[in-house]
């Protein structure tokens, strides 16, 4: 399954447009009426398509929304306003695969010499805080907490984005890790590129302070992340615990695309290799890191269970996708590929050790069918976070990849569904660890891994 999340990976989509309307150039501003257009064609092509379209809501819902939309606008609307109502619209839909990005003026200029944010920044639902200054003025203490940007609360932003970010039924967690995870990125997508931030925080000894820092180009950015080692070198790595007897298994995505491209890795090859380490080094306990995992190829999610079980496990349930029913005008589903008694069946058991799996509201697609199976199957204890992914039912790709023809706004529409179990449940909750555990800022800046520390108490306890 490919979440295609990474923001890199836009320049790769396929364009469609609708005839004559590809004539129409990006402009600042559009009609009500054409914007109107643009959403009516779109839930066309989401009815087309799209497998999860009316999971969480009825055809009458969706068009007495996009009414809503449409009817409380002024006569013209910027850019900028067209991107904020069709991320409701795809938010509203509650399917996380479902992908909006602002036209390729605004993405260029992202990945050129756009001025961004150059702060990251964690958020627990209540607090801001400041986990990286990339910044020239590097004027704010790590562990800051964030009042306000640009006049606008830390809760005012957080509500905003959070209503126009992509997540899987009703459960929030995704929406709140994309909210602080690409911070930047969304920042200058609903509310423009800004040359300076002006940032009100209390420091690290309750005192409120306000300060002004200058943005930074994207490629800046990155060459002060690398100087401070915050560039990931590796997508998958082994780390090896003697004293506690423990593997660690860093798994960041199950992409093969992005491994390869990126980090110049081969899934297999790393699990066979890691494991041969695991084996020689008698390593009594494995943990297997999956936080901020957002997905990827739903067969090396399989290879990785393959390695951990002897008995079977079924990991889907079915496949389908859309199709539309001429005799009757009416779109329903067909099964993409019959896996009704699709299994792993692994001939050797690679691992017989104690496992345990680390999730986070990061943990998206492929990491929530992963989590999904190893709870299921009893193949060791899950701790972290409930997933951002939901346990019942996702979508992937292949992506049908749309333009639409006046704001220019990209809208990638998954075309197949994932079901985890015969049923589909609507209540959307993502997997529930066996221990829960909440992040929090102070292990981004040098504090305890309470996830990690967790699971050393529990191999002394066996």
């Amino acid at each position: 399954m490919h979440l295609r999340f990474k923001l890199a990976k836009l320049f790769g989509v396929i364009v469609l447009f609708w005839g004559p309307l590809v004539a129409f150039a990006q402009a600042n501003s559009i009609s009500r009426e054409n914007f109107r257009t643009e959403l009516i064609l779109l839930k066309g092509q989401l009815e087309n398509f799209h497998p999860n379209l009316y999971i969480y809501h009825t055809a009458q819902e969706l068009d007495q929304t996009i009414d809503s939309i449409t009817s409380s606008l002024d006569s013209h609307i910027d850019i900028w306003e067209a991107y904020h109502h069709v991320s409701f619209l795809a938010a509203y839909i509650q399917d996380g695969h479902s992908l909006v990005y602002p036209g390729d003026k605004t993405l260029q200029q992202f990945y050129g010499e756009g001025p961004l944010f150059p702060l990251d920044i964690f958020y627990d639902g209540e607090k801001l805080n400041i986990i990286s200054d990339y910044s020239e003025e590097n004027a704010i203490p790590l562990g800051s907490e964030i009042i306000s940007i640009n006049g606008r609360s830390t809760e005012e932003l957080y509500q905003f984005m959070l209503n126009r970010l992509p997540r899987d039924g009703n459960n929030m967690q995704y929406p709140r890790h994309i909210f602080y995870k690409f911070f930047s990125a969304y920042y200058s997508f609903f509310f423009g590129f800004k040359n300076s931030y002006e940032i009100k925080y209390i420091d690290t000894i309750q005192e409120l302070k306000t300060v002004n820092i200058k943005s930074l180009t994207r490629g800046e950015i990155r060459i002060r992340k690398e100087e401070q080692g915050h560039i990931e070198r590796k997508a998958i790595q082994l780390k090896v615990d003697e004293e506690n007897h423990m593997a660690i298994l860093k798994i960041s995505t199950f992409d093969k695309e992005m491994l390869k491209n990126d980090f110049e890795q081969n899934f297999k090859k790393e699990i066979r290799s890691a494991l041969r380490i695991i084996k020689k080094n008698k390593l009594e306990n494995l943990v297997i890191d999956l936080r901020d995992n957002q997905g990827g190829d739903i067969s090396n999610g399989a290879f990785l269970l393959n390695q951990l079980s002897k008995k079977k496990i079924k990991l889907v349930h079915s496949l389908q996708g859309m199709k539309i029913d001429e005799m009757r005008s009416k779109r329903v589903m067909k099964k993409k590929i019959n896996i009704e008694g699709f299994t792993l069946m692994p001939f050797i058991k690679q691992y017989k050790g104690n496992i345990f799996l680390l999730t986070n509201s990061g943990s998206y697609s492929c990491s929530a069918l992963v989590a999904n199976a190893f709870q299921k199957n009893n193949l060791g204890l899950i701790i972290g976070e409930m997933t951002g992914g939901s346990r019942s039912i996702n979508c992937g790709s292949p992506n049908e990849t749309i333009t639409l023809p006046y704001s220019k706004i990209i809208y990638t529409i998954p075309t197949t569904r994932f079901k985890l179990n015969e049923k589909v449940s609507r209540e959307a909750q993502g997997v529930i660890p066996d221990i829960e555990i909440k992040e929090n800022f102070k292990m981004y800046i040098g504090g305890e891994d309470v996830f990690l520390e967790t699971a050393r108490l529990k191999t002394e306890r066996r």
